[in-house]
């Protein structure tokens, strides 16, 4: 259930690019339906809201080939639309068939449509959140056709070091082993 302070308000997974409209120029449509979930009278309601349009959503998006993960992106200000329409026209057009979106506007329970887009510091606080993820995404996932890395802004890589007194690992063993070869019979590193 989507909360006043979530960042992701709905979202939809493996959507197949050839069952949305994506028009060369002008709007499409990205129709699904939506199930809602509020409390009210501290009792939990839900609807099933058929037909919404998605093709204003802001939010993080993946491009699947497959089923197998090419690209993540953003999109704060145009909306996935007309987003998926660049990405239909651009070096990725033929390497995705699905996509999965995560959206940060809500669903209106009266009209089947898309609230108003935040605006102001809200607005600017819900775009970092959503450079933020789109970051952790691409680092996380590293997809082929994503050309450049955002930086995980704030937070500062660790890199994994052995503890003491484990194992050795299968690789350190046979370096062990090689080494202890390349000494006994003299053997010139290359």
């Amino acid at each position: 259930m989507a909360n006043k302070q979530s960042l992701i308000k709905n979202y939809g997974l493996y959507w197949r690019r050839d069952l949305v409209q994506l028009k060369k120029t002008g709007r499409g449509s990205i129709l699904g339906n939506c199930v809602v979930h509020w409390t009210a009278r501290g009792h939990v309601h839900q609807k099933t809201l058929k037909g919404v349009d998605f093709w204003e959503q802001t939010g993080v998006y993946v491009l699947y080939r497959d089923f197998h993960v090419v690209y993540v992106g953003r999109t704060i200000e145009s909306g996935l639309g007309p987003t998926l329409q660049r990405h239909q026209s651009n070096r990725n057009s033929d390497r995705w068939d699905r996509f999965s979106w995560f959206g940060g506007r809500t669903v209106r329970r009266t009209d089947n449509r898309l609230g108003k887009a935040t605006r102001g510091t809200m607005f600017s606080r819900a775009a970092e959140r959503i450079k933020f993820l789109e970051a952790l995404l691409i680092e996380v996932i590293d997809p082929p056709y994503n050309r450049r890395h955002e930086s995980l802004r704030g937070a500062d890589k660790a890199e994994q070091i052995p503890s003491e007194g484990l194992p050795k690992t299968v690789d350190a063993k046979v370096q062990e082993l090689l080494d202890a070869w390349n000494k006994r019979f003299r053997v010139a590193k290359p």
